[in-house]
């Protein structure tokens, strides 16, 4: 700027400027010497807008430009990321599931296949329940259920499951406070459980020795504060802000690759604690270790004795010899819900849709229950169970749904 208007010519282009009491701002000027007759510069001319507002606007326009950026290679490294994911545990189950039609395999090899399919079919099932969790969330659609929980029995619960299932040689530690507490509270059990899983199974995730360690304290009878402390690879101080950002994931150093995972856990974990009314941090070393902290709001509850779940084959008196009405439009979800009653010896009919449901209700009056597949073509299972209960308002009618959402469970009842 000063070297332009010395040289006896106009400069124009944005400056920042500061106000006698020290505020900066922004202005475009245009500034010109005034020469005298000898041409000499005199004295210097200036036309200028504020353009504070603007240059802001502009600033925040690329912040939000680098964020969307960075989104976008978050969605496209999770995109990949959840092809390998879902890839993986699909091979195992077409490539065991082939395996089991092998008439040479023993009958100990058969069962160790099933195991796996088993397995992988949960894996599978974990990662669809984290996407369907993430988009429930991003709508405000998930809704938690308050229920009895006893906190000191799903530590235990969790314990035992990490142990028998851990991949590493690291030990598996609890802290729980002495009996003069009242351990059964008022909350989640199903979400509570899921915060946990998640981060215990991240921290066994990047432990590769030592011990993973995770308790509760109750403080002031108003919080309980959970904590998951591990001895693994632990978080870089530039990365301690993103580790709860959906799609993000850190690193494994020890490793020639990632430790692999949806990235979406922690983000899960931080909505969930959020909506239970707490708040979640980490404390972490690299290469020492890291701990979680979260707390939830501590409520009271009288304490019940767990219910002695009888197992599925007594409960075949509800269908033994009755005559059941199987509404199913995919075969294959049709020959499981008949082989799974096989044992109660009922006299099945299958109807493919709501239309031919209805036609097999009238030819059939006699028939005692109904299991409805929500989803078909033609006439949804809705529209059929409406119609068939004009016809018989007592008839039971078991909605069966893929889907997940909270309302389309309520729209079944």
């Amino acid at each position: 700027l000063w070297k332009t208007i010395t040289n006896n010519k106009t400069w124009e282009g944005e400056l920042a400027n500061k106000r006698k009491n020290g505020e900066v701002f922004w202005e475009h000027a245009t500034i010109s010497p005034i020469l005298n007759a000898q041409g000499e510069i005199i004295n210097y001319m200036k036309v200028s807008q504020n353009i504070t507002k603007q240059v802001n606007i502009k600033e925040q326009l690329q912040i939000e430009k680098q964020r969307a950026e960075e989104a976008d290679k978050l969605k496209s490294s999770f995109l990949a990321n959840m092809s390998h994911e879902i890839r993986t545990p699909m091979n195992a189950i077409i490539g065991f599931g082939q395996l089991l039609n092998d008439p040479w395999i023993t009958e100990d090899q058969k069962q160790e296949y099933i195991q796996v399919i088993n397995l992988q079919g949960e894996h599978l099932l974990t990662l669809i329940n984290d996407i369907i969790d993430i988009s429930k969330i991003e709508v405000k659609g998930l809704l938690l259920r308050e229920e009895i929980c006893n906190v000191r029995d799903l530590v235990m619960d969790l314990k035992s499951f990490f142990s028998q299932n851990r991949i590493n040689a690291i030990d598996i530690k609890t802290l729980i406070p002495d009996e003069r507490h009242n351990h059964v509270i008022l909350a989640d059990a199903t979400r509570l459980r899921q915060v946990l899983t998640n981060l215990i199974g991240n921290a066994v995730k990047f432990t590769s020795s030592g011990y993973v360690e995770f308790g509760y304290a109750f403080q002031e009878e108003e919080y309980i504060r959970f904590f998951v402390k591990d001895t693994g690879i632990g978080i870089p101080l530039s990365k301690m802000e993103k580790i709860f950002n959906r799609f993000y994931q850190v690193e494994n150093q020890n490793k020639d690759t990632l430790t692999r995972g949806t990235g979406l856990g922690l983000a899960i974990a931080k909505a969930l604690v959020h909506l239970m009314g707490g708040k979640i941090w980490v404390e972490s070393e690299e290469y020492v270790g890291s701990t979680f902290y979260f707390t939830i709001p501590y409520k009271s509850a009288v304490h019940v004795e767990k219910p002695v779940i009888v197992p599925t084959s007594n409960y075949k008196g509800i269908f033994q010899n009755k005559k059941v009405l199987v509404v199913e439009d995919i075969e294959s979800n049709y020959l499981f819900v008949q082989h799974a009653l096989k044992v109660t010896e009922a006299d099945i009919f299958w109807a493919k849709n709501g239309m031919e449901a209805i036609e097999k209700f009238k030819n059939h009056p006699s028939i005692d229950i109904i299991i409805m597949d929500m989803n078909m073509p033609i006439l949804n299972g809705y529209e059929a169970t409406k119609k068939i209960k004009q016809m018989h308002s007592h008839i039971p009618v078991i909605a069966l749904t893929a889907y997940a959402m909270e309302g389309d469970r309520k729209k079944s009842h």
